[in-house]
């Protein structure tokens, strides 16, 4: 069953600030140290990347009986990583509204508001790191 999901303006705004600050950092910033669960600050954008990646692709395969071959998200330059996140945000957001309420995640169905929490504690998590 379909549902239209609304897509937060907060996670919206939270996205583009994200984008916007990755795309203005320094290469000598991004490529930094950092402490926490992320080694570099281009390293958080790489696995916002990848969780976004992931979350539409659990969304447009999810009429398929069995989970879906994930695809591995190429590993940009650092300096490129901000655009990656801008695109795969943009594809998220537009593949939401018409989700499913049970989609595919790396573990099994998932309820698709729980992707949406995890995408927002991500972009919540990076933020903190740029």
């Amino acid at each position: 069953m379909r549902r239209v999901i609304v897509v937060p303006p907060a996670l919206i705004a939270d996205l583009d600030q994200v984008v916007s600050r990755l795309r203005n950092t320094s290469a000598a910033r991004l490529r930094a140290a950092v402490s926490g669960p992320f080694a570099t600050r281009a390293g958080a954008g790489r696995a916002l990347a990848r969780l976004l990646a992931q979350a539409t692709q659990g969304i447009e395969d999810a009429a398929a009986l069995e989970p879906p071959a994930w695809r591995t998200l190429p590993t940009l330059p650092d300096l490129a990583v901000g655009d990656q996140v801008r695109v795969l945000a943009h594809d998220f957001v537009a593949v939401l509204p018409t989700s499913p309420s049970a989609v595919w995640g790396p573990d099994g169905r998932v309820g698709v508001d729980d992707v949406l929490r995890d995408v927002g504690a991500t972009v919540t998590e990076v933020a903190r790191y740029l």
